[in-house]
């Protein structure tokens, strides 16, 4: 990991891909983004066009850190793909679906209570 940092840091790699299965710590992101610090880090330094995650299904969505990342949730209970468009010349990605559960799903998902708290604290943004 400090070799790849250290590289891309000196401009000798480019980086345009992060995949991992925990999800990255977000200032302000809502409950559901407060996963590691240390991820959301080796992600800035790299300076990785897109970090595509799961872990937390039920936060599944798109959010841009300040550097231009863009991190994609993509983790799914209902069987919907993600899907990115990513154009590796500018490397630039130019089209996210990332659909959320239907009604009926949803509803299901409330009465169990995994979406409840998530989505009471992020009425607002």
């Amino acid at each position: 990991v400090k070799k790849l940092r250290n590289e891309s840091q000196k401009g000798n790699i480019d980086i345009d891909l992060v995949l991992s299965h925990i999800h990255p710590y977000i200032k302000r992101g809502g409950n559901g983004w407060h996963g590691s610090r240390g991820l959301t880090e080796f992600v800035g330094d790299l300076n990785a066009p897109l970090h595509c995650f799961g872990h937390i299904h039920w936060t599944r969505g798109v959010r841009q850190t300040e550097s231009g990342t863009t991190l994609v949730n993509c983790a799914t209970t209902w069987n919907e793909p993600v899907v990115i468009d990513y154009d590796p010349c500018m490397r630039k990605v130019k089209m996210i679906h990332c659909p959320f559960p239907d009604e009926e799903l949803e509803n299901s998902i409330l009465r169990n209570g995994y979406l409840k708290k998530w989505l009471n604290d992020n009425e607002d943004t």
